[in-house]
């Protein structure tokens, strides 16, 4: 094997866990969920919403649309495939455990 023919001179450092960054120059937006979707053929829209307090702190929180996203349905379809196989990944890296993911599926919602 080449690892066993090499000198411990030659080994190749580990590789670094490569850092989150942020790209000053395209938009960052922090939500909580979704807060409706709509369709027309060919067309997908939704509200992305943030849980806020009431600045007096008296009135509880509310959900606020803070962004509006409107793509294809076909790249859609395509987000919630690439956002399953990246829930498969975060629950293997316990990002996120699979008895939440398993009660979050119990969620029924109608068909309006």
């Amino acid at each position: 094997m080449a690892n066993e023919e090499s000198k411990a001179g030659d080994a190749t450092p580990p590789q670094q866990v490569t850092a989150v960054r942020i790209v000053s120059d395209i938009p960052v937006v922090f939500t909580d969920g979704v807060m409706s979707h709509a369709f027309i053929e060919g067309v997908s829209k939704f509200y992305l919403y943030r849980t806020d307090t009431a600045p007096n702190v008296v009135e509880g929180t509310k959900n606020v649309p803070v962004v509006q996203v409107i793509m294809s349905a076909q790249g859609f379809a395509g987000m919630l495939h690439f956002f399953q196989h990246r829930l498969k990944l975060m629950i293997a890296a316990g990002a996120i455990s699979q008895k939440t993911v398993n009660k979050i599926n119990e969620t029924v919602y109608d068909d309006a």
